[in-house]
């Protein structure tokens, strides 16, 4: 997340998306807080099958998915990575990363 934060002012299509850190730091402490949002529409699921889901602030989305094992006493939610949506579905490329780093946490012990 931190990489995608930092590449402010993000581009889309030649239009600058404005994504306030605030609001994203609000966003996640609310879903920490109480594992949903008060607008259902922030918060998306991309595959139900494995649990992938994304937390929707204004352009900008961060998909994630959660877990639990034996080093945690609570359920993790582990963002996979960011990124600015441009069309009216997620594009297939960004929920392959997303696949890619559930696979890579899932191989490491």
């Amino acid at each position: 997340m931190d990489e995608y934060l930092t590449k402010k002012p993000w581009r889309l299509r030649r239009k600058q998306v404005d994504v306030r850190e605030a609001d994203v730091a609000l966003i996640f402490d609310e879903y920490a807080r109480t594992g949903t949002l008060r607008i259902p529409l922030e918060l998306n699921d991309l595959d139900r099958a494995i649990g992938l889901r994304e937390i929707k602030v204004g352009a900008a989305r961060f998909p994630f998915y959660e877990f639990t094992d034996q080093q945690h006493a609570v359920t993790v939610t582990r963002l996979t990575h960011g990124f600015t949506k441009g069309g009216e579905t997620t594009p297939p490329r960004e929920i392959r990363q997303a696949k890619w780093v559930i696979d890579q946490d899932r191989q490491t012990p």
